[in-house]
């Protein structure tokens, strides 16, 4: 049984690996999660079998050289979603690479180019931290996220709701609007507590938009919001091949029919959503996440 160390930062909004930690535990593996950057590997002395570590950066070097040499069987695998070619000289410290995305061939190209496995492994939902309670809805809708990552349509999408319905609103500022961070752990009862849990995405996540054409990936919350059975309006076509029609996928030219028509119809609402958290428990966790990587370990490991 492998031993893993698995470090990610600890305030960030959703944090991916912490994730990884979640579902590595549930299916049995021993796990250490290393808040970083307040904590350095090199701090840890436990040996362990795998460390995952993200955003590796040229000012790690001497810090992974140094960690190489007192446990010269620990493999090393960086957490990243593009190339960047200071990881040449990481050659012989890092094993491969994981992006947390669902798919991503320009940038695995690109790692091949340079003698670097890279693998894709989408994002899912936390089922130790959503689930469905018996909350009272007393919000129209809510929308739990950042943008810290640009503009991301929130004009078209968050806006609109904001200004005309009981909306929660939670995470950075908006304009005008003033929210504090919401803690990860705290997201359910929110979700649980709204109608319409209304989720859109960054240009980049989606197919034909970001800086790589070909990058693909839902956040997060389409996951953690259908395991908490609650109800979700979403702009991410990707969405509806994980969960069908379960899910509501709308564009900016329906996106406000499609939430007036839902927040008045609660049965259509509620049996969607449940059938998407049933969806998302069978297929969509952590713990399913890391039975892909699992597999991906030990083959690369068999032929390493």
């Amino acid at each position: 049984m492998k031993k893993f160390l698995i470090c990610d930062n600890l305030v960030h909004p959703t944090p991916i690996l912490k994730g990884w930690a979640y579902g590595l535990m549930d299916l049995g593996y021993e796990v250490d999660f290393l808040p970083i950057p307040q904590y350095s590997i090199l701090n840890t002395s436990d040996e362990y079998d795998v460390l995952i570590y993200p955003f590796i950066e040229e000012k790690h070097l001497s810090m992974f050289e140094t960690y190489k040499s007192l446990h010269p069987n620990t493999k090393i695998i960086g957490c990243r979603d593009e190339w960047d070619p200071i990881y040449l000289k990481f050659r012989g410290l890092i094993d491969f690479f994981i992006g947390a995305l669902d798919s991503t061939p320009t940038v695995i190209k690109d790692y091949k180019e340079n003698n670097y496995e890279f693998y894709n492994i989408p994002l899912a939902g936390n089922s130790n931290l959503f689930f469905k309670t018996q909350e009272k809805k007393i919000y129209d809708s809510c929308f739990i996220g950042t943008l810290s990552h640009g503009y991301r349509n929130e004009d078209k999408f968050l806006y609109p709701i904001l200004n005309k319905y009981n909306c929660f609103l939670g995470g950075m500022n908006y304009r005008k609007y003033n929210k504090g961070f919401i803690p990860y752990e705290n997201h359910n009862t929110i979700r649980n507590q709204s109608k319409i849990n209304i989720n859109f995405h960054c240009d980049y996540q989606i197919l034909g938009k970001g800086k790589f054409l070909d990058r693909n990936d839902c956040n997060q919350s389409v996951f953690n919001i259908a395991l908490s059975g609650n109800f979700q309006l979403v702009d991410h076509p990707l969405a509806k091949q994980y969960f069908g029609d379960n899910v509501i996928v709308a564009g900016e030219d329906d996106w406000l029919d499609k939430f007036k028509y839902y927040l008045n119809h609660e049965q259509e609402r509620e049996e969607l959503a449940h059938n998407a958290m049933v969806i998302a428990q069978k297929e969509h966790t952590w713990e399913k996440r890391m039975e892909q990587f699992i597999n991906i370990l030990n083959k690369h490991l068999k032929h390493g």
